[in-house]
């Protein structure tokens, strides 16, 4: 796998440092990491050519492969300071407390897609991008806090996310 992640990475950029409150980016790029895996995911699941890229011990790299492309296009197309992807915490968010049947309906992740999780943010260490995941939230929560502290300013923040962030 860390030769396909190698292989992805083309023409670095400079390093991308976590956006702070006190830097002062001109243009800041935040993506939805895990809205991204699952839209990739289910994108490619429902292709009528499901032929699946696998390593060789038969582990489906296509959501890394996805992944990595997108991070690629993102870093060569933006002129954005800081870039950051932003991952939802692994288990309930604190909207579970608020309303118990917060995502009750959702489908148990895809047995092939979990052990692609790890390698994506590999695919992100590897290009030197910031990786952003806290405890308690999800990424369309912190990629909003953020957005709306930078607005205050002249900072523009771009992103990329997920089609409920967009409701």
């Amino acid at each position: 796998m860390d030769d396909l992640i190698e292989s992805l990475v083309s023409d670095p950029h400079p390093t991308t440092a976590a956006p702070t409150a006190s830097s002062t980016p001109h243009h800041v790029f935040l993506i939805d990491g895990s809205g991204f895996i699952f839209r990739a995911y289910f994108a490619r699941a429902r292709s009528s050519d499901p032929v699946f890229q696998r390593k060789s011990d038969g582990m489906v790299t296509e959501v890394v492969t996805l992944f990595s492309n997108m991070l690629d296009k993102y870093r060569r197309e933006t002129d954005a300071d800081h870039m950051a992807v932003i991952f939802d915490a692994s288990g309930s968010s604190f909207r579970n407390r608020i309303y118990s049947d917060y995502k009750a309906n959702r489908r148990e992740m895809p047995e092939d897609l979990f052990p692609q999780l790890a390698h994506v943010r590999r695919a992100a260490e590897a290009f030197d991008i910031c990786q952003i995941e806290l405890p308690d939230f999800e990424a369309d929560d912190l990629i909003a806090t953020y957005a709306r502290s930078r607005s205050e300013g002249d900072d523009p923040v771009f992103r990329q996310g997920s089609d409920a962030a967009r409701q």
